[in-house]
């Protein structure tokens, strides 16, 4: 399992590239959710598995998708 602050710098280059800053981290069961804000005010939604890959999704309605394609 990967640390709160190793998340936060998974999920924090992620969130510069797309121009939102980091509003909170989370351990959640297995992962961490992490949570950040656009320029618009509108939530992004990362999760970081316990393996460190990084996972997006724009809507609570969406699957989760890996963020680097």
């Amino acid at each position: 399992m990967i640390s709160q602050n190793e998340a936060r710098a998974i999920a924090s280059d992620y969130l510069i590239i797309n121009a939102c800053k980091l509003v909170r981290v989370v351990l959640h069961d297995d992962h961490y959710a992490v949570i950040g804000e656009d320029q618009n005010g509108r939530t992004q939604l990362l999760k970081v598995a316990s393996n460190g890959e990084l996972y997006k999704r724009k809507s609570v309605l969406e699957q989760w998708q890996i963020a680097y394609d």
